[in-house]
């Protein structure tokens, strides 16, 4: 949010909002800020890994058996953040295909891939095995896994923007200049926000093993 709002007000990021003139316009300021997204992307990826690192012990371990430092649990998060990245890209791309082709299967099968990143973390699968193995799990409860994501996304994710929109709000009328500390503040409500939603879908991918899948099922269920 603070990097959007450098490239909104900031004169050195300017040109990024105007149109490109080959031979004149100044591109390095466009690539300073793909970099960054970038890059932001990647610690955002090793966090949730770390996350998914936590939750998967967390389900096999006994409470206050385990305890791991943050400096062990991010160590072997780093390992699973190229695999997330380009399973994210497959994922992207074999979605918008089947949406070209038939939009219906292309949803269907965005949502049978959602765990894909728990696959990857708590079960040890790669690139299109994560892909697949979430499918298999999702395969037969299609649409009652969309409810149950799209639950979680609204109980969590509307209280932190409602906290949020009013914790902005009273910044700006009280000082503009507490701007700064407004993303800060923002980002540490998303981020609990995200932390409690994957934990969710952690939980929610183990529960789904326990589900009996339907005998003649569809591609719509």
């Amino acid at each position: 949010m603070l990097i959007d709002h450098l490239q909104e007000h900031h004169p050195a990021f300017k040109a990024i909002h105007e149109p490109i003139v080959w031979g004149t316009t100044d591109l390095r300021p466009l690539l300073i800020a793909t970099v960054i997204q970038l890059a932001l992307s990647i610690v955002l990826l090793w966090g949730v890994a770390s996350i998914l690192v936590i939750g998967k012990r967390m389900l096999s371990t006994k409470a206050g058996r385990s305890r791991t430092s943050f400096k062990v649990v991010s160590k072997q998060a780093r390992g699973y953040v190229l695999n997330m990245f380009i399973t994210g890209i497959i994922r992207t791309c074999i979605a918008l295909l089947w949406s070209i082709l038939l939009i219906i299967p292309g949803i269907i099968y965005y949502i049978r891939t959602s765990f894909y990143y728990v696959a990857i973390v708590c079960d040890g699968k790669e690139y299109r095995t994560a892909l697949k193995k979430s499918s298999d799990r999702v395969r037969g409860h299609t649409w009652i896994t969309f409810c149950y994501l799209f639950g979680l996304l609204v109980a969590i994710f509307l209280p932190a923007l409602v906290i949020s929109g009013f914790i902005s709000q009273a910044m700006l009328i009280i000082d503009l200049r507490l701007v700064p500390a407004m993303y800060v503040f923002e980002s540490a409500i998303m981020s609990i926000a995200i932390l409690l939603y994957i934990l969710s879908t952690v939980a929610l991918y183990r529960e789904l093993k326990k589900i009996p899948a339907p005998i003649h099922g569809s591609i719509t269920r």
